[in-house]
C-alpha cells in the first residue's frame, strides 16, 4: 500500500494559535506548528500537536494530535486520538486510537485500536485490533477482534471471537471461539430453540373467541 506525503506550506514560529470556529485557510492549515481549531479545510494537511474538531482534506497526516471527525482521501495517523474517520482512499494508522474507521481502500493498522474498522480493500493488522473488522481481505498478526468478517482472512498468533470468511488460514497458536461453520450451527440452534420456546408459549395461552352480538 502506497502513501502520499503531504507537502507542508511552512512553519508557524509564533507558537500555538488560539481556538477558532471559522474555516481556516489552506495556507495556514498546511503548517506543521501546533494549533487548535474548530474546523480545518485544506488540500494537504500535516499537523503536529494539533487539536481539531472537524477536518476536510485530501491528504491528512496527524502526528500526536486529536480530532473528532475527519473526511479525507488519504490519512496517516501516528500517536493520535481520533474520532470518526471517513477515508475515500487508503489509511495508515500507527499507535493511534480510532473509534470508527471507514475506508474505501486499504488499511495498515499497527499498534492501534478501533471500535470498528470497515474497509473495501485489505486490512493489515499488526499488534492491534478492533471488536468489529469488516473487509474484503484481513491479514492479522499478533492481534485480533471479537467479530471478523471478510472474504479472505489470514490470522497468525492472534485471537478471534467469531470469524466469518469464505477462505480462512490460521496459525496453530491462534485462538478462535467460533469459525464460519460453528457460527452457523450456533445461530441455527439458537433460532431453532427460540422458535420452539415461542411455540410452547403460544400453546399455553388461552384462546379468546370474539363475542359477536346476536342480531334481532
Amino acid at each position: 500500500m502506497t502513501s502520499r506525503e503531504p507537502t507542508p506550506a511552512g512553519t508557524d514560529e509564533t507558537g500555538p494559535s488560539p481556538a477558532s470556529e471559522e474555516v481556516l485557510t489552506p495556507e495556514w492549515a498546511s503548517t506543521i506548528a501546533p494549533f487548535i481549531a474548530g474546523r480545518v479545510d485544506a488540500e494537504n494537511l500535516q499537523a503536529n500537536l494539533a487539536c481539531m474538531a472537524t477536518v476536510h482534506a485530501e491528504n491528512l497526516q496527524a502526528n500526536l494530535s486529536a480530532l473528532v471527525v475527519a473526511k479525507t482521501d488519504f490519512v496517516a495517523s501516528v500517536g493520535s486520538a481520533n474520532g470518526i474517520m471517513l477515508v475515500s482512499g487508503d489509511a495508515d494508522v500507527n499507535t493511534s486510537a480510532v473509534p470508527i474507521l471507514s475506508v474505501k481502500g486499504d488499511v495498515s493498522f499497527h499498534q492501534a485500536y478501533a471500535s470498528a474498522v470497515i474497509a473495501g480493500g485489505t486490512v493489515q493488522v499488526r499488534q492491534g485490533g478492533a471488536p468489529l473488522m469488516l473487509a474484503k481481505e484481513l491479514k492479522v498478526k499478533y492481534g485480533g477482534g471479537a467479530v471478523l468478517v471478510a472474504g479472505k482472512a489470514k490470522v497468525k498468533h492472534g485471537f478471534v471471537g467469531v470469524l466469518l470468511a469464505r477462505e480462512a488460514e490460521m496459525s496453530e497458536d491462534t485462538r478462535i471461539l467460533l469459525d464460519s461453520r460453528s457460527a452457523l450451527m450456533v445461530g441455527a440452534a439458537l433460532f431453532g430453540g427460540l422458535a420452539l420456546v415461542a411455540m410452547a408459549l403460544l400453546r399455553t395461552l388461552p384462546l379468546h373467541h370474539p363475542h359477536r352480538p346476536d342480531h334481532q
